[in-house]
């Protein structure tokens, strides 16, 4: 319902509102699976789906594709993404050394669980792939980012997560 979230908007810039959602987020564990992919990989390169749980239980999907060389301190990227089957790897960005993650939200989520969910997938990256969680970049290339990776980023640079 578009009109509540409209009415609700001053609220994604008040740390009273994120900090209580953030806990939460901490406290739900994620129960990650990774599962390999090796029907989507290329030679010098994994290709890995990663499953686990949303905060508020939703089971959330994802692509990690890297180099088989790939080293903890080269970048992490995160996009978003229709669905698995027609969403395209960043080979490129792969074969240069990035961890291109990418990741379909699940229709109609509200912006606050959107929000969560990038914010997990941040987490759960940095875990499987040994980097910080505030170093994986959300990406969105060229496009205006949408407003789950702007507030996402707001939240990390504001030090509540």
């Amino acid at each position: 319902m578009a009109a509540s979230e409209d009415a609700n908007r001053h609220l994604l810039l008040d740390p009273k509102y994120w900090i209580p959602r953030l806990r939460l987020l901490e406290s739900e564990p994620c129960r990650l699976i990774q599962v390999r992919r090796e029907d989507l990989r290329r030679p010098g390169t994994e290709v890995v789906e990663l499953r686990w749980k949303a905060h508020d239980g939703i089971r959330m999907t994802a692509l990690l594709a890297r180099s088989s060389f790939h080293r903890a301190d080269q970048p992490v990227q995160i996009r978003l993404c229709g669905d698995l089957e027609t969403c395209a790897i960043d080979w490129k960005a792969v074969e240069t050394g990035s961890c291109d993650v990418v990741f379909p939200p699940p229709p109609n989520r509200r912006l606050v669980d959107r929000v969560l969910d990038v914010l997990r997938l941040a987490s759960t990256v940095s875990q499987v792939d040994s980097v910080a969680a505030e170093t994986v970049l959300f990406w969105s290339g060229c496009q205006t980012p949408p407003d789950e990776f702007v507030i996402a980023d707001m939240v990390r640079e504001c030090g509540w997560i």
